[in-house]
């Protein structure tokens, strides 16, 4: 459905993607674009892989506390802390870090009273954005068109970036570092790499992104 802005004008899908974002009640639009350096197509992308993954992270939760396994417990609090914290769900990210720190602790009792409220907001949280990445998914684009010439220091930094946050368990600030290296043109196997560590990244595969990155750093 076409948006018009303030001026009477068409809004671009991405300009329409930010308005439908900025009625999420717990997200902070403008907290996202200065992480994500102002990228509303890295926001997008980033939104994409949260909601994807929440439902997942949510069920790891619940069995990790069914089966009182804390420091799993821990390790899937800890994701969702800096994926929530890295697409602006700060809220939501300070409750995630409160149960990391609960379960790292060995405090059990905490994290069960405490638990079922969190995912209950969470849940209500990803209602709201598979609604947002549902109906204001931007077109895809030919990802072969004018792409650069590879830099070198430009892929290590990135792959640097992309690997500190992948060993922090935060697959959306590394997702958006690989996807900042999409305007590149790579060797086939390099960008069959890149593309496999992606999709680890969107299955919330931290740790098998995280060993190929670093592989891939090593021959650079």
């Amino acid at each position: 459905m076409t948006q018009i802005n303030d001026a009477g004008g068409v809004l671009t899908d991405s300009e329409a993607f930010l308005k439908n974002a900025r009625q999420i009640k717990g997200l902070d639009v403008d907290l996202a674009l200065k992480l994500m350096q102002g990228s509303a197509k890295l926001f997008m992308r980033a939104l994409g892989i949260a909601e994807k993954i929440i439902p997942e992270l949510i069920d790891k939760l619940n069995a990790c506390l069914s089966d009182g396994d804390l420091n799993n417990y821990a390790i899937t609090a800890h994701g969702l802390k800096g994926s929530m914290n890295s697409i602006g769900a700060a809220g939501i990210g300070a409750a995630a870090g409160e149960l990391e720190r609960a379960s790292k602790a060995g405090d059990l009792e905490y994290c069960r009273e405490n638990t079922a409220g969190f995912t209950a907001m969470l849940n209500a949280f990803h209602k709201e954005l598979a609604k947002l990445c549902g109906e204001g998914a931007a077109k895809k684009e030919d990802e072969s068109a004018g792409r650069l010439i590879l830099d070198r220091f430009i892929l290590k930094e990135k792959l640097k970036k992309a690997a500190a946050a992948a060993d922090e368990f935060d697959s959306g600030a590394a997702f958006a570092a690989i996807e900042e290296l999409s305007p590149y043109d790579f060797p086939d196997d390099m960008d069959k790499t890149l593309k496999h560590i992606k999709t680890a990244l969107e299955a919330f595969e931290c740790d098998k992104a995280a060993a190929m990155i670093h592989e891939l750093s090593a021959i650079i």
